[in-house]
Order: C-alpha cells, then sequence, then structure tokens
C-alpha cells in the first residue's frame, strides 16, 4: 500500500531493550505499519548493535549508544540522560525528513528535542505525554518542590510544551496537568 505519510518516533528504549516506553512504542507503531505510516523510530542501547536496522514489516530503527548509567543514583542518571540528548537529536537530523516528529517522554526532558528538531528539520511535533517533568521526579522526592532545578527543568519544559504543534495525553489528569502548565485545551488531545 501507499505510504499515508513518515512518522519520527523518539524514544530512549524500543525492544529488545527493555522499558515500558518502548513497549508500548512497540505496539502502536506495529499498527501505524500495518496501516500504511513509515516509521522510523529513534532509541538507544548499549550493545553495540547495528546503527540502523529494517524490521520485518517495514518499521526503521535508528539506534544511538546507549548512555551507561552506571547505577541509580540521581546524579549518574542525569549525566547519562545529558550525554542521550546530543547523540539523540543528531540522528533525528540524519534520517530521511519525516512528516511528523513524535517525542515520547523517556528519558526525562524529552520534549525538548521536539521542538529543536522542528528548527532544524521544519516539520510538526506532536508530543506524546506519558509523563510530566518536573512534576514526577518532585513526586518521587528525586528533587525538591521549588528548588533551582525544579523550577528550571519545569521552565523548559513549559516552554518546549509550548513549542510543540500538538499535545497527546494518556489520560484525563495528564490533560490537566498540561493546562496547568499553560496549554490551551485545542492542542492537546
Amino acid at each position: 500500500p501507499a505510504s499515508r505519510g513518515h512518522l519520527l518516533f523518539i524514544n530512549r528504549v524500543f525492544p529488545p531493550v527493555a522499558g515500558a516506553t518502548g513497549t508500548m512504542l512497540d505496539q502502536l507503531t506495529r499498527v501505524l505499519a500495518q496501516d500504511g505510516w513509515q516509521i522510523t523510530i529513534v532509541a538507544s542501547r548499549g550493545d553495540g548493535g547495528p546503527r540502523s536496522e529494517v524490521l520485518a514489516d517495514g518499521r526503521r530503527i535508528e539506534w544511538v549508544p546507549g548512555a551507561k548509567q552506571g547505577g541509580t543514583r540521581f546524579r549518574q542518571r542525569t549525566m547519562a540522560y545529558l550525554r542521550l540528548y546530543p547523540s539523540l537529536l543528531a540522528r533525528i537530523l540524519s534520517v530521511s525528513r519525516p512528516d511528523v516528529i513524535i517525542p515520547m517522554t523517556d528519558p526525562p526532558l524529552q520534549v525538548v528535542l521536539g521542538p529543536l528538531a522542528h528548527l532544524f528539520r521544519g516539520v510538526p511535533v506532536v508530543h506524546w505525554a506519558q509523563d510530566i517533568y518536573p512534576e514526577v521526579a518532585v513526586a518521587l522526592k528525586v528533587i525538591k518542590a521549588g528548588g533551582p532545578l525544579a523550577t528550571v527543568t519545569r521552565m523548559a519544559s513549559t516552554l518546549a510544551l509550548g513549542r510543540c504543534d500538538h499535545v497527546v495525553a494518556i489520560g484525563r489528569c495528564m490533560r490537566h496537568r498540561l493546562l496547568a502548565r499553560g496549554l490551551s485545551s485545542d492542542r492537546i488531545s
């Protein structure tokens, strides 16, 4: 069948790398590919596998080296993510031009990559909001509510969300949180 368009998804993980967001992305993109969409997924893994691969159903996976986290401590995870963002952005900019870029929420604040990619690629950005930061980190007591890190990450997140063409929320509670951030209701599904 003729392609309905080219969708580019961005997520930290994708099978065979374990992770709930990767599993959901795998399930959704299987259906979209069957429905005639051209799918590219930019994700990370640390096993030194191929840089790119095309799955049997035509989905293309663009792999970047996975950032080694070296533990669960906040500082180690933060540094791993900070090393990962430039790799993800570079790969997004190097693949064939999609019709829509869809950043997910793993790693935290990945929403920022969407508007940056839009700046260089000139295509719409639809954020798939499964988490919202820094609220998740504050709720988990990883960072202090109202502290400098929470303030800066909230500002960056709010700015990026406001620059997305549309945001898909996973439910009513997420929609309410996005509205509280100042997004207009007509830009949230």
